[in-house]
């Protein structure tokens, strides 16, 4: 199965949402991986005053969110239009995060960085998933992109994500990290590690544990064949990452 993928002319980005809209001030619900009435009563302003970007041609934008919808919703779409039209230039927004830049360098993809919104002459962008849970098609994409990137083969095979840094950890954190450490597994802290690093810990991982948070996002770089993973959460959270 694959993405719809879509040339839209006279493309208005958004880069404070990320949002898409076309050359009447409409929304393209297929940019966005929520629904269009949420997207409207979230954020109903639209850009105003957007800057034309004077190089004619195709566009690809690669948006930024928090690294979970980023990874599995943006990059895997990103790079689904990339195919269609590898020549279009890439835009990114202004200080974007080191993931969304180290993604590129793997790519050896240049980009642009636009300004807070700017319209182009022709926009090539791919559909999004809906409601913030992966799909296989963006899955695959991602596991393709990492299989072509030939990463070491060596790294720790039991490891323990810990969410020490960043908070939602359990609240007996040094319990759990002793008791990981004390059966072999190798304790890691994911933020701040260039994005390559951390495909190469899920990638080389047989068994993975960690606590409910987006750093298991990483679980698409993982081989559902060979990876066990255990997940500590809380009642009521999302099952995406055994999904995943």
């Amino acid at each position: 199965s694959k993405s719809a993928i879509y040339r839209l002319p006279e493309a208005l980005i958004d880069g404070a949402t990320s949002y898409i809209y076309d050359q009447d001030n409409r929304l393209i619900g297929d940019a966005i991986s929520y629904a269009v009435s949420t997207a409207l009563i979230d954020r109903p302003a639209k850009p105003l005053r957007p800057k034309r970007l004077v190089d004619e041609g195709d566009f690809l934008y690669l948006g930024v969110q928090g690294y979970y919808h980023w990874l599995l919703e943006d990059f895997p779409a990103y790079l689904q239009a990339r195919l269609v039209a590898p020549n279009a230039t890439t835009l990114i927004r202004q200080r974007s995060p080191r993931f969304v830049t180290d993604a590129l360098e793997l790519l050896d993809q240049p980009f642009v960085y636009m300004p807070i919104s700017a319209r182009v002459s022709s926009l090539v962008f791919a559909s999004k998933g809906i409601l913030a849970l992966p799909n296989s098609v963006d899955v695959e994409t991602l596991r393709a992109f990492c299989d072509d990137l030939n990463l070491s083969p060596i790294g720790a095979r039991k490891v323990y994500i810990s969410r020490r840094d960043s908070g939602r950890m359990p609240i007996n954190e040094d319990d759990v990290e002793a008791l990981m450490s004390a059966r072999g597994y190798r304790v890691v802290q994911l933020t701040g590690l260039p994005l390559g690093e951390q495909m190469t810990i899920f990638r080389n991982a047989h068994r993975i544990v960690g606590t409910h948070g987006a750093g298991l996002a990483n679980l698409a770089w993982s081989l559902p064949e060979l990876t066990k993973f255990l997940e500590i959460r809380r009642e009521g959270q999302l099952l995406c990452f055994e999904w995943l």
